[in-house]
């Protein structure tokens, strides 16, 4: 199948410019182009030299001129025949499975560091296709038949990413059965060592069911530092981290950049309770409305000292100075 189809049949729904095309095409989860520009507009060009397309250009006061592309009869006949031909049968392109097949090299934990980032972009994926369902930005359904047949589509595409979570519990299921010799337990457990030391000072507390972040030689700023830190728990078999402000980055307390938005969503995925100790002189306005808004949810709060943070994270919610 090429994009051309796809534009056609896009634009057999309702005519639209290019750019409304990319959108479409980046939010859904089977059109799989990448939607880059260069790639619609010469598709754009060759279905207009093939007479299935036409386009009218508009011109906008105060904005640049738009043009809006259009289906012709013969581009819905185009479009018919294709929808008429031999279906293809999907082909199994994962470049993960290609990682996986050689990962003989790695240790445990760097092998389990691989699944669980595999893992936490499935689980992105699948909330991406349930937020655009949702969404429904190219709802214009003409029938009852063609508002299921969408409907079902989503579903099929949310099985997909569903199975492939089940698959990688069961596949981490069977590896934890597999015994390994004490050399291979010990380097992987003094390279996972020095690795996460490189990045975080931590505290593991297992009787209280917690990892604690003291500092940090990169301050918290990406997604990968979050799947460090679910990395660290996963490991050491605890759901609960307190984050000291000494591992927060301005980047993250900004939350005009999006990071603690992307960060603590990633440990939501992954059902961690998270407590935040943050310095108030660090903060603005915004970030304080959040921290009001945290109260509402169950698994993320903002506190102003250690003793506040601990008392929340300790289970059965008693004093933690106290137990």
């Amino acid at each position: 199948m090429s994009i051309n189809h796809a534009i056609l049949g896009v634009l057999s729904r309702k005519s639209m410019t290019g750019y409304d095309l990319k959108k479409i095409m980046q939010s859904s989860p089977f059109m799989h182009w990448s939607g880059n520009n260069n790639q619609i507009y010469k598709a754009l060009v060759q279905l207009k030299e093939d007479g299935f397309v036409s386009n009218e250009t508009f011109h906008q006061e105060g904005s640049p001129s738009k043009k809006v592309y259009s289906i012709t009869e013969s581009g819905k006949y185009e479009l018919h025949k294709w929808c008429m031909s031999m279906p293809e049968i999907p082909e199994l392109r994962n470049t993960f499975l290609i990682q996986l097949a050689w990962s003989h090299s790695l240790s445990n934990s760097e092998l389990n560091k691989l699944i669980l980032t595999y893992e936490s972009e499935v689980n992105g994926k699948i909330e991406a296709i349930k937020l655009n369902s949702k969404k429904e930005q190219f709802s214009q359904k003409r029938s009852e038949r063609e508002s299921l047949i969408w409907n079902e589509i989503y579903k099929n595409a949310l099985k997909f990413y569903e199975n492939e979570i089940d698959w990688l519990i069961n596949l981490k299921n069977q590896l934890n059965t597999i015994d390994t010799s004490q050399d291979e337990v010990e380097s992987a457990a003094k390279n996972n060592q020095a690795d996460t030391e490189k990045s975080f000072s931590f505290v593991i507390n297992k009787e209280f069911d917690y990892v604690e972040i003291l500092t940090s030689l990169k301050k918290l700023e990406h997604e990968k530092d979050a799947i460090t830190i679910i990395r660290i728990c996963v490991e050491n078999q605890v759901s609960s981290i307190i984050i000291h402000d000494g591992a927060l980055s301005d980047a993250f307390l900004n939350l005009g950049t999006g990071i603690a938005s992307q960060i603590l969503q990633k440990f939501t995925m992954y059902n961690i309770k998270t407590a935040l100790i943050v310095d108030k002189k660090r903060t603005n306005d915004q970030f304080s409305m959040m921290a009001n808004k945290l109260k509402l949810a169950s698994s993320t709060r903002v506190f102003d000292t250690e003793d506040e943070a601990k008392n929340w994270i300790v289970k059965g919610g008693k004093k933690y100075a106290d137990i």
